[in-house]
């Protein structure tokens, strides 16, 4: 779908009740003229999270999350908008007109959408019944093998389906189901006499749900052994695409794991489905999978928008490192917070639950690593000293580096592993751009519509002048500029904080001079950008401008004393170049010192 006319948002607006969308998911008690409750967002034991019915709006003053309905259902579920927005349409019966479709091609495509929902439904009903029942003993023995117990049997709805040809098919008719849609769906196909038969057979079947807990498709696994196996097409098969399943688009256990992600903050990112589902079982609720395929950008920005944190835990080979380095460049250009955890090698997670419990897995994740110290610690700085092992290692941190939209962490990191590869930073630059001209074009990071597109960045830190003429402001900098322009008796807070100290744009250096010489910030810049931003009105409705502004230098902080770290990083090597072994040491002691405050 394109994009929705402003009509339709405002009737949804305007129609949906944001007390009892948000009641769906969170216990809310009358409080004067708001509602309160628990935050969804954070862990919190008294309630501070507010809902204020009258101005359709939701604010936490714990963890500061703020927004309307459909920011709620954009961050609770991990939707886009363009999702949320036919979400809620559903519920309150608002037809979405489609572009370039009449009003009766959009109703029909809307039907079918919620026929192939009741279908897998049904689907799903029935798979579930043959494995609870006198048939299912061969699914329930698989799965007792996999160590995967009643509990997470039922969290997953899963099922089986024995060695037959029809029983679905009957399933399906007798409870009155469109068998074309059923075809559509690949539940069924049809023979050469044009008659349906089960496309699943003799298999365990996973159900595949979405954020909101519908089942759009199946994965399932073949039970078959000997020379069945081979005639089984596959030891996994899977539904094919619909207008309801887009396996890109969609994560195996991210509705089970909405809950334990608010718990750790993180998701655990595994490469299968029965990965997944044994880690549920053993209390990490908060593993999820791609669906059989390579790990996409709408995956990664799902769970930016659910979660914003991951640990890569692939397996522990050569495929499964491939594959670690693919994930992290995606989740790095979506600006997803990674640590990677190593497994040792041959094992998977399952495996290694299996020989050394549960505890073993949980002393893994406790050792993960920020990404790139990973990359840099026990990939890079291990790889062959060759001519050959160095290109190949500056070729690969070129495709990591690159990935980083950051400027600051991208210099700390090039400055990072130049210390550790024992080079200086020039030399690395010159390196990693060498590498750069030989790698393909990096994948577009997914963004709002509205939302500008920046110039590129080089891994070794230098700015492509020619893509961006005009480089936006760090984020935190420009923030606290638009807090103090809604709020300017925050300015004495604001020195307080020595935020000015913080300000590396020149441009905000001099909005906020002129702030405190009682001048419009206006009318220092004649960036458009930046004057867009604060007469955009982004803070208007905070509910505590002093605990954000605060929140904000905080941030600032953050930033300046990586700089630091970067700045020392610099002198360490110039002291080693020199031989000042000492100085070396002292510089050493003082950027650990550092690193404990940015941690």
């Amino acid at each position: 779908m394109g994009l929705i006319p402003d009509e339709t948002i405002s009737e949804i607006r305007e129609r949906a009740d944001i007390v009892a969308v948000i009641g769906q998911h969170v216990e809310l008690k009358k409080a004067g003229t708001n509602h309160k409750g628990l935050c969804p967002f954070h862990q919190e034991k008294s309630p501070s999270f507010s809902v204020n019915g009258d101005k359709g709006f939701y604010f936490c003053f714990g963890c500061q999350q703020k927004g309307d309905v459909f920011s709620f259902v954009m961050e609770y579920e991990g939707k886009s908008f363009v999702e949320a927005a036919e979400s809620l349409a559903g519920q309150l019966g608002i037809l979405i007109p489609e572009t370039g479709a009449s009003t009766e091609q959009t109703a029909q495509r809307r039907s079918e959408k919620s026929q192939m929902l009741e279908v897998n439904k049904l689907a799903t009903e029935f798979f579930r019944g043959h494995l609870l029942g006198a048939d299912g003993e061969k699914g329930r023995a698989y799965l007792e093998e996999r160590g995967i117990g009643a509990e997470q049997s039922e969290a997953f709805q899963l099922g089986y389906v024995p060695e037959q040809w029809q029983l679905l098919t009957d399933f399906l008719q007798a409870r009155g189901a469109d068998l074309q849609v059923a075809e559509r769906l690949g539940l069924v196909k049809r023979n050469k006499s044009n008659r349906y038969y089960d496309f699943f057979r003799d298999r365990l079947v996973c159900p595949i749900a979405n954020t909101s807990g519908d089942v759009v498709g199946f994965s399932a696994r073949s039970l078959a052994t000997g020379e069945a196996a081979e005639k089984a097409g596959g030891k996994y098969v899977n539904s094919p695409e619909s207008a309801i399943y887009k396996k890109s688009k969609l994560l195996f256990g991210i509705y089970q794991a909405r809950e334990a992600f608010r718990k750790a903050e993180h998701c655990i990112l595994v490469e299968g489905n029965f990965d997944v589902i044994r880690l549920h079982e053993h209390g990490f609720g908060q593993a999820i999978a791609p669906l059989g395929t390579a790990f996409t950008d709408s995956q990664a920005l799902r769970i930016k928008r659910l979660v914003g944190q991951a640990i890569l835990l692939y397996d522990g080979d050569r495929a499964g490192r491939a594959a670690t380095l693919k994930a992290l460049q995606i989740l790095l250009a979506q600006d997803v917070s990674v640590k990677i955890a190593s497994l040792p090698n041959g094992e998977d997670p399952d495996s290694l639950i299996g020989r050394e419990g549960p505890e073993a897995l949980r002393q893994v994740l406790s050792r993960a690593q920020p990404a790139i110290e990973y990359f840099i610690h026990e990939v890079w700085v291990r790889a062959d000293r060759s001519a050959e092992g160095r290109a190949k290692t500056l070729h690969e941190a070129a495709q990591v580096l690159r990935s980083i939209s950051d400027p600051t962490q991208r210099d700390f990191a090039v400055g990072t592993l130049a210390t550790a590869l024992g080079v200086d930073n020039a030399t690395l630059r010159q390196g990693l751009r060498r590498a750069l001209k030989k790698l393909p074009e990096p994948r577009q990071s997914h963004q709002d519509p509205q939302q500008p597109q920046h110039g590129s960045q080089d891994p070794s830190g230098n700015n492509n002048r020619e893509m961006a003429p005009k480089r936006p402001p760090p984020k935190p900098q420009l923030d606290i500029i638009c807090i103090l322009a809604e709020f300017p008796e925050l300015l004495a807070e604001a020195e307080t904080h020595d935020v000015l100290s913080y300000l590396t744009d020149s441009r905000l250096r001099e909005m906020y001079t002129a702030a405190k010489e009682g001048k419009p910030m206006l009318s220092v810049t004649d960036d458009p950008g930046i004057a867009k931003a604060l007469l955009s009105g982004a803070y208007v409705g905070v509910a505590s401008p002093s605990h954000c502004l605060e929140e904000t230098a905080n941030s600032l902080k953050h930033a300046q004393r990586m700089r630091e770290v970067a700045k020392l990083q610099k002198q360490i090597e110039e002291a080693n170049r020199r031989g000042d072994t000492e100085l070396e040491r002292q510089l050493i002691r003082e950027i650990m010192l550092l690193r404990k405050q940015v941690d």
